[in-house]
């Protein structure tokens, strides 16, 4: 199925709600903490060749505050053989994007300006690697 309305390859009329019908509700398993811990997630992820591509927006308009235990997370992700991480500041919907902050190889890069554009022109040159089974890192 290709992209629809939004660009979710879901069909939220014909089959209900994406969010009620296949984003997992933590409410209940968020009690066994106190305090503001919560369960969190990564918003994107994809696969190619065993090439790995991690994508976390923050919706800011200059570069985005990283947690300790965020950062931590991504050196650690983006330490894994063929695996990026991208942290996104900006609307994670249709709107802007301002820049970007690549974590590859275990480091984390600097904070860039950007546009939608460019993060999409970033994203097809991780394919194009991932594609051809070359080192995306």
């Amino acid at each position: 199925m290709g992209a629809t309305k939004g660009g979710l390859r879901w069909d939220c009329e014909k089959s209900g709600c994406y969010c009620k019908a296949c984003l997992p509700l933590f409410g209940d398993l968020n009690t066994a903490f106190d305090g503001r811990i919560a369960f969190s997630d990564i918003d994107a992820v994809v696969e190619k060749n065993n090439h790995f591509l991690f994508l976390e927006w923050k919706t800011t308009e200059k570069e985005p505050r990283m947690s300790e235990g965020q950062n931590r997370l991504y050196l650690a992700l983006s330490s894994l053989k063929d695996t990026t991480v991208v942290v996104v500041s900006g609307s994670p919907g249709q709107g802007p994007v301002h820049g970007v902050m690549v974590y590859s190889k275990g480091k984390r890069g600097t904070w860039g300006p950007t546009d939608r554009r460019g993060l999409r022109l970033r994203i097809s040159a991780w394919y194009s690697r991932a594609k051809s089974n070359r080192s995306t890192t």
